[in-house]
């Protein structure tokens, strides 16, 4: 049963690791941030490694220049796309995101979809789904202080 709720004060952040997507990155970020309006406080974390040799990255910051909900992250040091996507992860946290969706900037996360299981926010589920989801748990007993059991996809705070 899914439960409705109001995402005004729900910090939502969209990490994205890209490489070499110059043709569909712009499109990406509009529709990713489009397809978010109903979560007024969400920012998308584009993560730009030196494995991207296009102009990705010039493209992207441009447009963060129009766009504040687009942080561009440039993160030379990264040796794959898990360091890539942990990066994310924690300018996300930095910025005081409850909530983390990670998505494909390849399109294989189709953005107009990714926000179709936002009702389960909040409560106490572990799914297994195609965009995987991370959450800041509020009763500090995971792995972390403040962090959250993450099986795949969809986590709940412990």
């Amino acid at each position: 049963m899914l439960v409705e709720r109001n995402f005004e004060k729900l910090r939502l952040g969209v990490v994205s690791p890209m490489a070499n997507e110059a043709n569909t990155a712009v499109e990406f970020v509009q529709r990713v941030l489009d397809n978010c309006r109903s979560v007024p406080h969400t920012n998308l974390f584009v993560v730009i490694d030196k494995i991207s040799t296009d102009a990705t990255r010039a493209l992207l910051e441009e447009l963060s220049a129009r766009q504040p909900k687009l942080r561009v992250v440039w993160a030379p040091e990264n040796k794959c796309v898990v360091d890539a996507y942990v990066r994310g992860y924690r300018e996300a946290l930095t910025t005081g995101c409850d909530w983390i969706l990670e998505m494909d900037a390849g399109f294989s996360h189709q953005p107009d979809r990714s926000l179709r299981f936002l009702p389960v926010f909040g409560r106490a589920v572990t799914a297994r789904l195609g965009a995987g989801l991370r959450s800041r748990g509020h009763t500090g007993t995971g792995p972390g202080k403040g962090s959250s059991s993450v099986v795949a996809g969809l986590t709940s705070p412990t």
